[in-house]
C-alpha cells in the first residue's frame, strides 16, 4: 500500500489525531502492514506473545476470553484500536480478538514504533492511555451496574 493510501487511513484514527501533517507523513512512511482476515479468523489469541498494535480499517471484529468464549466483551469497528495492553505493557495477549466480517487491519511491531521520533511515540502512548482509561472507566460502571443488578435480584425475588 502506498504512502499516500496509509496517510488517508491513518488521518480518520482517533489515537492519530493528535499528530500534526508532518508527523503523520513520518508514521506513514513506517514499516506498518495491511493484513486481510477471513470472518471468524482470529486476530489475536490470548495467551500469546504478540505485541503488536492493530486498528481496524474495515470489518467488525469481536472481543472474547477463553474463560468464557460465547460472551462478547467488545465489538470492533472502523477506526478502533486493539492489542493495546500487550503492546504497552509487552505481556501475553489479555483475550481473544475474532473476525466476524471480513477484516482489513493496519498492524505495526514495536521495533517500527520505537523506530519514530520520540515527540510522536509519546503523543501515541497519551492516546493509548487515554484509551485504557476510557475502557477501565467503561468496566467499572458496568460492574457497579451489575452489582446494582444483582443486589436488587437478590433482595427483591
Amino acid at each position: 500500500m502506498a504512502d499516500d493510501d496509509i496517510l488517508k487511513l491513518l488521518k480518520g484514527i482517533t489515537i492519530f489525531k493528535v499528530l500534526t501533517p508532518g508527523e503523520l507523513k513520518a508514521l506513514a512512511k513506517m514499516k506498518t502492514v495491511l493484513i486481510k482476515y477471513d470472518a471468524d479468523e482470529a486476530i489475536i489469541q490470548q495467551g500469546d506473545i504478540d505485541l503488536r498494535l492493530f486498528v481496524l480499517l474495515k470489518g467488525k471484529a469481536v472481543v472474547n476470553k477463553n474463560e468464557n468464549p460465547g460472551r462478547i466483551l467488545a465489538t470492533l469497528k472502523p477506526g478502533d484500536v486493539f492489542g493495546e495492553v500487550s503492546f504497552i505493557s509487552q505481556s501475553p495477549r489479555t483475550a481473544n480478538v475474532i473476525a466476524r466480517k471480513p477484516v482489513y487491519a493496519l498492524r505495526m511491531d514495536g521495533d517500527t514504533f520505537d523506530a519514530l521520533d520520540l515527540a510522536i511515540q509519546n503523543k501515541i502512548r497519551a492516546e493509548l492511555i487515554k484509551l485504557l482509561v476510557l475502557r477501565l472507566n467503561n468496566l467499572n460502571d458496568s460492574i457497579v451496574m451489575s452489582e446494582a443488578m444483582l443486589s436488587y435480584l437478590r433482595y427483591n425475588t
